[in-house]
Order: structure tokens, then sequence, then C-alpha cells
């Protein structure tokens, strides 16, 4: 307040400055955002950590020290913590929080210790997602599965997007969704470029994976027990997709983040390469949470699984936060009206990748994120976004420059 009052420039003659000011500003922001011709599936591997998973352990009375232990490995702001995984407990011997009364609620009459577990809070999504005992065969099962290790093994070595389809249980739908996603994928894989790297310093990438465009497809059905967490954590990304009875195609990059599925009939050529052009575009946002999709739950020592990334995983990134990002969805798109394209056998998978997954029934569906089956069939960002050119670059200079000289009159 004394500021303003002491200056000699008239108040109003300053406010009307400041927006030409912070235009100029902002277009120079965007000049640097944009600058950066990395893959969007090869910038996430190196340097988005995924988002922690909020915990609870609700028990009665003292732990037990096997319990203890558990509780903290499991603790993702531990050094070192290959979990996404921000827990808590809550001693029901004492009258509980009114904020956890729908967790408490959840857990009714089961044997404690329990734990229910919530998606990030980013995601905005507040219904439990999976709920179970706090054992170790129980907790091993929710942060790791077969087909999330091969999903790791498969993107660690360079892999653009591994696309994890749900089955439907209709196995004519199922293998004719399949037959689309692998002739389209092949075709991606002779003719997507990828973004022209440069030497500038925001073009760097790790001494990895060559830079490639690569596929696969990994199924997975309904009914098997090993990946009901897996399952549940993607089916519950939309309030509509546990009710649909629709193959769903999810397209998961970098450390296991998730872009929202193709459904059923939107499984066409046209969405495939929409998602596919994305992943192999240039970054066009390096900060994580302006960018499509959600992150899985996992078991991962990042900085030893990537030790060539340009980011490492700080101790307590992965731990919570209430940052809430934008979550965009991929079009599931109209009903496909051509015939689908002939079967295309889909790569063996090893032989320790699961092949069924059940549906969660009883946990509530998630209410915030848009739904894939009524977006608008518009597809992701496509790049890549060209750099500024140098003429450009020096006339924001000289507007700042004569900006500057303004608001010292």
């Amino acid at each position: 307040m004394m500021t303003l009052m002491n200056s000699a420039r008239p108040l109003q003659s300053r406010f009307r400055r400041w927006p030409a000011l912070v235009a100029i500003m902002a277009v120079c922001s965007a000049s640097v955002a944009i600058a950066c011709n990395v893959p969007v599936f090869r910038y996430a591997l190196e340097h988005w950590n995924p988002d922690a998973y909020r915990g609870v352990v609700f028990h009665k009375g003292p732990l037990s020290d096997a319990d203890k232990e558990r509780l903290a490995t499991m603790k993702s702001d531990r050094a070192g913590s290959p979990f996404n995984f921000a827990i808590r407990t809550v001693d029901l011997s004492s009258e509980p929080d009114a904020a956890d009364a729908d967790l408490v609620a959840a857990v009714k009459d089961a044997p404690l210790p329990q734990l229910v577990v919530q998606y990030p809070v980013r995601h905005q999504i507040n219904a439990v997602l999976w709920k179970g005992s706090f054992d170790e065969p129980s907790v091993k099962s929710l942060v790791e599965s077969p087909a999330r290790q091969e999903l790791i093994k498969r993107l660690i070595a360079g892999q653009t997007a591994v696309w994890v389809m749900i089955d439907s249980g209709d196995a004519a739908q199922d293998d004719t969704a399949e037959a689309t996603l692998q002739a389209e994928l092949e075709n991606l894989t002779k003719t997507l470029k990828l973004p022209v790297q440069t030497d500038a310093p925001e073009d760097a990438i790790g001494d990895g994976p060559e830079l490639r465009v690569e596929f696969s497809i990994l199924r997975i059905g309904r009914q098997d027990p090993a990946e009901q967490a897996l399952v549940s954590m993607l089916i519950n990304s939309e309030p509509d997709l546990p009710t649909l009875n629709d193959p769903l195609v999810f397209p998961v990059f970098g450390r296991l983040r998730a872009l929202l599925p193709l459904v059923g009939p939107g499984i066409t050529p046209e969405n495939i390469r929409g998602s596919a052009r994305f992943l192999a575009g240039a970054c066009s946002c390096q900060v994580k949470e302006q960018n499509p999709g959600f992150d899985l739950l996992m078991n991962a020592h990042w900085d030893e699984l990537i030790p060539w990334a340009k980011s490492k995983t700080a101790s307590g990134a992965l731990a919570g936060t209430t940052t809430e990002p934008e979550l965009v969805p991929i079009a599931a798109g109209p009903v496909a009206t051509s015939t689908p394209a002939p079967a295309v056998e889909t790569p063996p998978v090893a032989a320790t990748v699961p092949e069924t997954v059940p549906t969660p029934t009883t946990d509530p569906a998630p209410t915030a994120a848009p739904a894939a089956t009524t977006a608008p069939a518009a597809t992701p960002p496509v790049g890549p976004l060209t750099r500024l050119p140098l003429t450009t670059v020096l006339l924001i200079a000289v507007a700042v420059f004569f900006v500057a000289l303004l608001l010292r009159r």
C-alpha cells in the first residue's frame, strides 16, 4: 500500500501498462514451455514421477511389529521407496475424524487391520478404489502384479506405449477390437514420425534406448485375481466404465501413466492414431499435471530401472499433494462404420502375464473424471510444435525492454 502511495506515477496509468507486460511475459514463458522436441513418451519416462495413491490403515489398539514394519516400508516419503503410496493410520479405539467417515464405513465389520485405498489427490476421485486385509499377500497383490511387471519391462526397453486391453468377456467382440488395434499399431510403427531432435539443452535425453516408434498390446481379462487391483485402477478412472460390457483400451506410457480409454466401438483407427500421435509428438507442456492421463500404483525402483534418466526420484517425490490437475480425456469416438481389420496375431507375451481379471462390484464408482464414452471426438494435441524463430525472440526482447522503460517513467 505504501509503495503505491509513494509512487510519482498515476495509479491508473501504471495499471494500464501491466497487461502489456503480462502478455509479453506470457509469450516468453510459452516460448520456453513449448521449445522441447523430446517425444511425450520419453519425456514422461525420464522426468515424471508417479502420483501417490492414498492409503489408510484402520486398526484398533497398537499395530503388531510386523504391521509396523510393513507400514514403514510402504511409505512413499521414505528415501528410496519404490511405492507411489501415501499411507497413514487411524486407530478406531478413539472416535475417528468426520473426514474419514466414508472410509470407516467401507471397513465396517471387517477384521482389523484393514487397508483402504483411494486415487491420488490430483485425480479428484474420492471413492474407495480397493480395500483388504493389511497382510503381506494382500498388500503385495495391491502394489505389484505380473501385468505391471511386464509393462515396466517393455517401457524401460524403449517402447512408445503398451496398449492395455481389458476384455469384455465377449470373445468375438474382443478379438475384433484387438485386430483393429493391432493393424493400426503396425501401420503407425511404419508411418508415425518422431520430432526432429536438436542440440538444444531442452532436447537432451538420457543415454537410454534409442528413440523409436514401437507399440505392443497387453490383453487382460476381467477375472484373474492376480490383476484385481490393476483392473480396478483402470476401470474406475471414469464413472461409467464399470457398467460397460465393452473392451477397454488404455495406452500406458512413461512410468506407468495411462491415458483414458478407447471404449468398444470407439476403438477405431482414427482414435488410435490420435492417441499415438500425442504420445509420439513433441512434449508441448513439460509440466506433468497439465498433460492427460493418470498414474498406476506400482512397486518400482525407477532410479535403478532407468539410471540414465535426466531426472532422479528425489526423497519424498512420490508423496501426496493437493495440487489439482487437468485430467484430459482421450475421446472414445463414434461407432465404427467400416469393416474391422482382419485379425492379426498379437506378439506373444511372457507366460507370467495374466489373462483374466475380476471387475470390482462393490466399491463406489468415481465421479470426478470426464466420461470418455461421451467426450467429443477430438484427439489430444498432436506435434511436433515448432521452436520460435530467432527474429521472434529478438522482437520479444525489444518489447520487454521498452515496457521496462515505460514502467520506470
